[in-house]
Order: C-alpha cells, then structure tokens, then sequence
C-alpha cells in the first residue's frame, strides 16, 4: 500500500518561501535614495594682492574682514630709494645728451678736416705734376746744352746755367712729392678722425639710450609701490603689517569676492549621473544656522580620490568627482573655508 505526500508540510514550506521574498523585496531591497546628502567646504573667487618690486611697507589699507573696491590701492611701498635713483638716472642721460653733443661736434671738424686735407692732396699733386714738368724741361735743356759744350759750340757759363736750372727743379719737384705725400697722410689721419668721431656718437648714443632704459625701469617700480586690489572683496588674509619689508611677488592679502562663492563637494561615481548642472540643491552651515539656497554650477569630467579601495578582487574602487553649488549668499554671512552640509536632490528632470 503506497504512503501519500504530506500535504499540510509542503504547503507549509511554501508559504515559509513567499514570506521570504515578500520580506526581502519589500523590506531588505535598498531603495534608491532621492537626495544627497553630503559634506563640503565653501570656496570663492581669491585674488592675491603683492608687490612687483621689493620694498617696505609704508602704508596698508585694511584688516582682515575689512571691504576693498577693485582698483583701489591696497598697499604703498617706501620708495625714497627709488627716486633717488631716478634722479641719478636722469643725471647719467643728461651727461649722456652732453656727449653725444660733444661727439656730433667731433664729428663735423673730423669731417672739415677731410675736406680741407682732400683739397690740399690736390694741390700737392697738382704743384708735383707741375715740377716734374719743369724737371723734364730742364733735364732736356740740360742734355741739348751738354751736347752743344761738349761739341765746343756753347759756352761754360751756359752749360752750368743748364745744369742749375736742372737741379733747381729737381729740388722742387723733391718738395712738391713731399708735400703731397704729407697732404695724403694728413687726409688719411682725417679719415681715422672721422671714423673714431662717429664711433664716439654711437657710443655716447648708447649711453642715452641706456640711461633712459633705467630711467623706464625706475619709473615703473615707482609706479609699482602703489599695489592695487584686482577685484571688489572682503580681505580675507593679511600676512603682513606697516613697516615690514616684503620680496616681489611675496602675497600680502588675500581678497575674496563674496558676491561669487560656492560650496565644493565630492560626489561618488555611484551617484554622479544623478545630478544635473543648473539643479537646484541647498547648504546648510555645519555649525547651525538657517539654510541657503543653492544651484549645480560645475560637475568635474575626471575622477578624484577613491572612497572605496579594492580589497577583494573583482570590487573596482569608487571614485568621486568634484562638484560646485553656487550659494546665494547675499549678507555674506559664509566664508571662505567653512565646512557646510550640502543636499542635491537626486535624479533632477
């Protein structure tokens, strides 16, 4: 005789089963969440205020929390030094502007004196053309009158009239070459003059032009002692006070622009696809206080630090991506560096 099944047991299990699922569907199964809650930090637009040029500090406008308008000067730096040494680069270009002068009027004598040593080297060659003339005549009034004495035809005294007139006119042939050679040396020494003339204006030239280049560069450190503020803010940093010397380029203030902050936050990869640019969101001081009223300015395109490492293989890490909700802030009541709590709602249409 065949044992039929326990119906009551199995029906039993069965139910057991259904209360499971029912259990775990409805009551363990995480629901996706509709806000973000997280923690940030409050940033804004920063400009630092330092000097260009080194100096001490003779002058500074404001304390930390005190207001600055953007162009307004921030700092004034000591600038005794300065002028004097612009009143010594003035000096060096106006001795400058003297010797070029003095050079220009170097130059023009050197260059009269060509001129005049050119006219004298031709006169000299023109005087040793014509005694060379003369010694050529004489020497053939020389050689007809040898010719005619030795023949018996002319007489002593003629001959050595001849021979006289001969050397007379190689004596002044001899000074008309001496002349012209020292008409030609003193044209080429004209010359030299004329190029060390014009190498001395090029080089006084220089010199202006270099004194002036200092004087350029003073006039704009001067210019540079009176530091201006780059943007309307709230001095939010002062590293240092009156009379202190600072390096250029050293930061002195730090100014924010309170019309422009938000709150920086890092969202994890999981949840990133559910926030939107220009959705709204709200911040709340982690410190207490009423809420402001935000708005998704800026999602990051690349990943930041993990939250969650891969200690299993097969679990990839989770990454954040850095956010900025613009606050609407407008009695300034956040600053720079305060710790917030931010909510986004999720999945924004």
């Amino acid at each position: 005789m065949a044992v039929k099944p326990f119906k009551p047991l199995a029906l039993l299990v069965a139910a057991l089963f259904a209360a499971l699922a029912v259990y775990y569907f409805f009551f363990r199964a995480e629901k996706e969440p509709d806000l973000i809650e997280t923690t940030g930090v409050i940033e804004a637009t920063e400009a630092a205020i330092a000097p260009k040029t080194a100096g001490r500090i003779e002058w500074a406008c404001c304390e930390e929390g005190e207001g600055i308008e953007a162009g307004a000067v921030a700092l004034r730096l000591d600038k005794k030094e300065l002028e004097a040494r612009l009143a010594e680069a003035h000096a060096a270009a106006a001795t400058a502007t003297a010797a070029i002068g003095e050079a220009d009027a170097a130059l023009k004598n050197a260059i009269e004196e060509h001129r005049s040593a050119s006219h004298e080297v031709a006169a000299a060659n023109f005087l040793a053309q014509k005694a060379t003339a003369l010694m050529n005549k004489a020497k053939y009034d020389l050689d007809r009158a040898k010719g005619l004495y030795d023949e018996g035809y002319l007489p002593q005294k003629d001959f050595d009239a001849a021979y006289a007139a001969y050397e007379a006119t190689q004596a002044e042939l001899s000074s008309a070459v001496y002349k012209e050679q020292s008409a030609v040396a003193k044209d080429k020494a004209a010359e030299t003059g004329i190029f060390a003339a014009q190498a001395r204006v090029e080089s006084a030239k220089a010199r202006r032009a270099e004194a002036d280049a200092k004087v350029r560069v003073i006039e704009a450190q001067l210019e540079d002692t009176a530091i201006m503020s780059p943007l309307s803010g709230v001095v939010s940093f002062k590293a240092f006070e009156q009379g202190e010397y600072v390096s250029p380029g050293t930061e002195v203030y730090t100014v924010y622009d309170p019309t422009d902050i938000w709150a920086r936050v890092d969202i994890e990869e999981t949840s990133i696809q559910g926030i939107a640019l220009g959705g709204l969101a709200e911040v709340l001081p982690s410190g207490g206080g009423a809420s402001f009223p935000g708005k998704v300015k800026e999602i990051g395109e690349l990943g930041g630090f993990a939250t969650q490492r891969d200690v299993t293989r097969g679990r990839p890490d989770i990454k954040t991506f850095r956010v900025k909700v613009a606050v609407a802030d407008p009695k300034g009541y956040l600053k720079p560096g305060m710790t917030v709590n931010v909510r986004i709602p999720f999945k924004q249409d």
